[in-house]
């Protein structure tokens, strides 16, 4: 089977690195290319694809409809003359002129995707179950679940959630866009924790940039304005391995989010074996089998979010807990695991 893979741009995000994951699986037994047809990319992303993938970059400015970059693409894919042409945007299908007997097919990463296009694909794929319902209710479309997945083996793991550790450290990891993200939330729960259950022994560090500087801006004000900037670092962008290798030493990922249609960092942090805490959202809520496998909070909530942080810090050692995150590594690892994903894709791909 020959499968090109076409995205806009190859930034760091989920469904980049998810991407990036799924090409160096499905290169193991197939042909497979990759089309970036943007000239945005990051090359620390690029060297981590599979040096038997080929890379092709159509280098078009975002948004032009520069005809000579739109042939380029199109006499790329009529070369390949691939089986599959997968789509990883919406609005790919209306460039892409030429798909001869391929078959092409689109995979959903979010929520509030605009429908105008899925027509255009002969198979619509959504990374959950709250995307497929979100694509349902907005169009009446029952698309196929694929869910996304990590390598399980790339993620280093606390060994002993009983060792000891004067400090209460909490993870977050997600773009800085706290209207969709929630940050706001954490940081306000994080000053009731602190200035009102006089709880000193905790700090936050936040992973991710700003797509515009005016998220990051006020965030930092509101560090200010409740006295929190002690225990809040902003670390900025960091590399997936670096992610991989430094979860374990946290006591907890919080993942506020207010929209999400999965909750990839979630999975991360349960394959690191460190609590999760995520709002009850559908998207996080389907990563943590509904509260079996993780701990939930009411979304936009900071009382509520402050509450089930102290409740996680009183009962950090006990066996419940570490029964509860082994529970979570097995459901999670036998769930999202990326060679599952890249699999499912193949079969799903068969079918087409």
């Amino acid at each position: 089977m020959k499968i090109v893979h076409v995205i806009f741009s190859l930034k760091t995000g989920g469904a980049e690195t998810m991407l990036v994951d799924v090409l160096n699986e499905q290169i193991k037994s197939s042909s497979v290319e990759l089309i970036i047809v943007n000239n945005i990319y990051d090359l620390t992303l690029i060297k981590c694809i599979d040096k038997r993938v080929k890379i092709s970059f159509i280098n078009r400015e975002p948004k032009s409809l520069n005809i000579l970059k739109l042939l380029k693409l199109n006499y790329l894919i009529f070369q390949i003359n691939p089986t599959v042409i997968h789509c990883h945007n919406h609005n790919l299908a209306p460039l892409i002129k030429f798909t001869g007997t391929s078959k092409i097919c689109l995979t959903v990463h979010s929520l509030n995707m605009p429908l105008k296009h899925f027509t255009k694909y002969n198979q619509v794929f959504a990374i959950s179950d709250a995307v497929r319902k979100d694509i349902l209710s907005r169009s009446g479309i029952n698309v196929k679940v694929v869910y996304n997945g990590i390598d399980f083996e790339k993620v280093e793991y606390k060994e002993n959630i009983n060792s000891y550790s004067p400090l209460f450290s909490i993870l977050q990891v997600s773009r800085l866009d706290y209207k969709l993200k929630g940050q706001d939330v954490l940081l306000r729960a994080l000053a009731i924790l602190i200035h009102d259950k006089g709880i000193k022994y905790i700090k936050l560090d936040l992973i991710g940039e700003s797509n515009n500087n005016s998220d990051k801006i006020y965030l930092e004000n509101l560090v200010h304005e409740l006295d929190i900037k002690d225990y809040v670092n902003f670390l900025g962008l960091k590399r997936r391995d670096y992610v991989y290798l430094n979860l374990k030493s946290y006591s907890l990922l919080v993942q506020p989010s207010i929209y999400e249609g999965f909750g990839l960092t979630i999975v991360e942090a349960i394959a690191a074996k460190i609590p999760v805490l995520v709002s009850d959202i559908e998207g996080p809520m389907e990563v943590i089998g509904g509260g079996k496998f993780g701990e939930y909070f009411e979304k936009a909530n900071h009382y509520d979010c402050a509450s089930k942080i102290e409740k996680l810090i009183m009962d950090y050692s006990n066996q419940h807990r570490l029964d509860k995150i082994n529970r979570s590594f097995e459901f999670a690892f036998n769930t999202f695991n990326i060679k599952n994903t890249a699999n499912n894709y193949l079969k799903e791909y068969a079918l087409l």
